[in-house]
């Protein structure tokens, strides 16, 4: 069976993709952090220790304040200067039995690679796209709305089948 899909990395899907990979980094340590130092903070409270508690959760309010300040001027700057989201470029991902293809074509150059799924590191699907994570950083994009053989179910069981199924988040 081959899958084809056409994705057009336009701001609308970047900005898609970093709230998406924003929320699969950043919130569960947002959520660490508040549980350890809201635990402390308790413990503190409990032996009438009120102005160490007070620091406690200070301290864990702007860890998080400052990690979501880094989220929204990143998203800011990577729209306004990132020349990769200004020159659109367009992926043709074709997904074969044991590898997946693309090709790249954008203003300036056009380039053709094949990946083996073994050497993804995570997919995260979403409602609108779906991410082929190459590391924990960089990602292929997928549009959910840019199938043109094949849908994106037949690409999510496909997956399934190659990857394991704790490397894939829904």
């Amino acid at each position: 069976m081959e899958i084809k899909n056409t994705t057009k990395l336009t701001k609308e899907i970047s900005r898609t993709f970093l709230i998406a990979h924003y929320k699969k980094t950043i919130l569960p340590i947002t959520y660490i952090t508040l549980i350890v130092f809201g635990a402390l903070s308790a413990i503190r409270i409990l032996e009438k220790e009120y102005e160490t508690a007070f620091i406690l959760f200070a301290f864990a309010v702007g860890i998080n304040l400052f990690l979501w300040l880094v989220v929204v001027i990143s998203q800011k700057s990577v729209n306004k200067s990132y020349l990769l989201i200004q020159q659109e470029p367009t992926y043709a991902y074709t997904f074969f039995e044991n590898e997946f293809k693309i090709e790249e074509t954008s203003a300036n150059s056009s380039s053709d690679t094949t990946y083996q799924y073994n050497l993804l590191n995570s997919v995260l699907i979403t409602d609108k796209l779906i991410a082929l994570y190459i590391n924990k950083i960089n990602a292929f994009i997928i549009n959910n709305a840019g199938f043109t053989v094949g849908t994106r179910e037949d690409l999510i069981n496909l997956l399934k089948q190659k990857i394991a199924q704790k490397k894939i988040k829904q």
